[in-house]
Order: C-alpha cells, then sequence, then structure tokens
C-alpha cells in the first residue's frame, strides 16, 4: 500500500522528532535529507509516521502538528517557494 520512500520518509519524521525537532525545523530537516520529496509526500509519511508504534508521545505531537500543517493551502504555498 505504501512505497519504500513512504517508509523512509516516516522514520526520518520520526528520528527528527524523536530529536526535538518541530515544526518548520522538521520539515527543513527531512528535505534537507530527501531534497527532491515534495510536500505532499512529507505530509503523508508523517500521518504513516502516527501509526507506528512506540513513537514517544512528545514526538507524536510534532509529528502530527507536521502533518496538519502541510496539508493547509497557505503553507504548500510558501513552502515549495
Amino acid at each position: 500500500m505504501f512505497d519504500q520512500e513512504d517508509h523512509q520518509l516516516a522514520a526520518r519524521i520520526i528520528e527528527r522528532a524523536t530529536e526535538g525537532m518541530n515544526g518548520d525545523r522538521l520539515i527543513a530537516a527531512v528535505r534537507q535529507d530527501f531534497p527532491y520529496a515534495p510536500l505532499s509526500s512529507i505530509a503523508h509519511a508523517a500521518f504513516i509516521a502516527v501509526t507506528r508504534p512506540r513513537v514517544s508521545p512528545e514526538a507524536l505531537a510534532s509529528i502530527y502538528d507536521v502533518a496538519i500543517s502541510a496539508r493547509s493551502p497557505e503553507f504548500a504555498q510558501t513552502a515549495d517557494h
């Protein structure tokens, strides 16, 4: 159902969120590691990440926030420019 890149993105999102990154910083870190991943793929991977077992509550809150923010039209307009 999900391809390998989705799972790699989700793993990186979890890793960075566990390091304490959130919001724009979290997205920027993931985009640095996956420069060609569109914002829609990052948002999709964030939703995959929140379904993974054993994600810390602190990281989970950051991941969920990124997933919701990345889907907003305002964020999408500024993120790719």
